[in-house]
């Protein structure tokens, strides 16, 4: 009977740290030319459920045409995304909170990850030096409140945003009620 307690103990446990780490990433690939700078210039906002980019987020596409630049290469794929530099930042919100967000960027000058909870206070930052050209570095940040993301700096392209939901208080609350109920099966039976 301990074999089996201990054997389901760990289980739990496992899928606890599964569910903590179930990163979702947005590459910026095969999204609708009306994204694309070259080709509508419409900012992404909204395209990924949950997530809204904004004020003004295009794309730039290898394969698609107008960018050739190897200076600010992708991480993966061939689209990046950027803002045009007169404004030289972009917003990342998020509709429900996240604990952690990483992205991979190329600046021409030092640039930022900023995170901000829901009343708009700083809880998190993240900077880098500047890696043009050709470079491709990981910027991250986490608290366990983040609404919004800005990245900023002069001339940059990004790509690979990933991000971490913050987990629903209803799961941790149906994991520990069943574990509270296998410790009782166990007192029981004991």
């Amino acid at each position: 009977m301990k074999k089996v307690f201990l054997a389901m103990a760990a289980l739990a446990l496992l899928c606890l740290g599964v569910a903590a780490s179930g990163l979702t990433t947005l590459d910026f690939e095969g999204l609708p030319t009306t994204y694309y700078t070259l080709y509508g210039d419409q900012n992404i906002g909204g395209y990924y459920p949950g997530v809204t980019f904004g004020p003004d987020a295009t794309i730039l596409d290898r394969v698609i045409g107008g960018y050739t630049d190897s200076d600010y290469p992708p991480h993966s794929g061939n689209a990046v995304f950027w803002s045009p530099p007169e404004l030289n930042y972009v917003d990342i919100t998020f509709d429900t909170p996240v604990s952690y967000v990483q992205g991979w960027f190329t600046f021409a000058n030092p640039g930022y990850l900023d995170a901000y909870d829901a009343d708009g206070n700083l809880v998190d930052s993240d900077s880098m030096a500047a890696n043009y050209p050709g470079g491709n570095d990981m910027m991250s940040v986490s608290a366990s409140n983040i609404k919004r993301v800005r990245v900023h700096g002069a001339f940059w392209t990004g790509d690979d945003i990933a991000y971490e939901p913050v987990p629903e208080p209803s799961s941790i609350i149906a994991l520990l009620g069943g574990l509270a109920s296998l410790l009782a099966f166990r007192r029981r039976r004991a």
